[in-house]
């Protein structure tokens, strides 16, 4: 399915900071990100599927840091064409990179090390890249009932998809009150020329360093490539 970007969305984006489509992601492949991601976590973190939700939530976060690389069932549907024409069109280049993918698994309890998950915070300041374009936040398991005076716009529908701009403040916290095994994914477009950097405030800042980036670098696109834009 292609989603056509019409002028009024370019406005409410530019105004708001965010805009939503719904059924961005269909329910087949929602089945298939769950199941992949289940392999995928499973491998890295070295435990059985049915104990995953026992992990703590900072072990599932780190373990689900850029999921693309362990799944070609996940990248072929986190790197479609139809959500990269989209975030393109949004920030309005021709050519965008994929920076990096982040999984937020909602574990049986979370511990202190979550409470990030209630700062506010922006793509622009928070993330180990510099040159943020935009993000995407894809809803592929869990549903619930968004505050509408705190998070008015977060996905709330399996398969709904959030484009929320580099400056755009907002927070996970509703993920605390999420049902075990929800799941929401944020990928992270760059631009042409992003580069790697250092940022406390995200956990997986050190991540690249296992493919020789050192703080500073450029990517490159043998490891973070340019996908279409529009």
């Amino acid at each position: 399915m292609k989603f056509g970007v019409a002028k009024e969305h370019l406005s409410f984006f530019c105004k708001q900071g965010y805009i939503q489509f719904e059924s961005l992601v269909s329910q087949g492949d929602v089945a298939i990100l769950e199941q992949e991601i289940s392999q995928v976590l499973s491998l890295r973190l070295n435990a059985q599927k049915k104990n995953l939700h026992h992990q703590l939530f900072s072990t599932l976060y780190k373990g689900g840091f850029d999921i693309w690389r362990s799944s070609d069932q996940i990248k072929k549907i986190l790197f479609r064409r139809q959500l990269s024409e989209v975030a393109a069109t949004l920030v309005k280049k021709k050519k965008i990179r994929f920076g990096f993918d982040q999984l937020f698994c909602v574990p049986h309890f979370f511990e202190e090390e979550a409470s990030f998950l209630t700062k506010e915070n922006a793509l622009r300041t928070s993330t180990c890249l510099q040159g943020v374009l935009c993000g995407l936040i894809l809803n592929v398991g869990g549903q619930f009932d968004p505050d509408q005076e705190s998070m008015p716009f977060l996905p709330s529908k399996v398969g709904n998809g959030l484009f929320v701009s580099p400056d755009l403040l907002f927070s996970f916290a509703h993920l605390l009150s999420m049902p075990t095994g929800a799941m929401q994914i944020l990928i992270v477009y760059a631009e042409e020329k992003a580069i790697y950097r250092h940022c406390e405030e995200h956990l997986n800042t050190h991540a690249y360093k296992r493919l020789d980036y050192v703080f500073g670098d450029r990517l490159r696109n043998s490891t973070h490539p340019l996908i279409c834009g529009f």
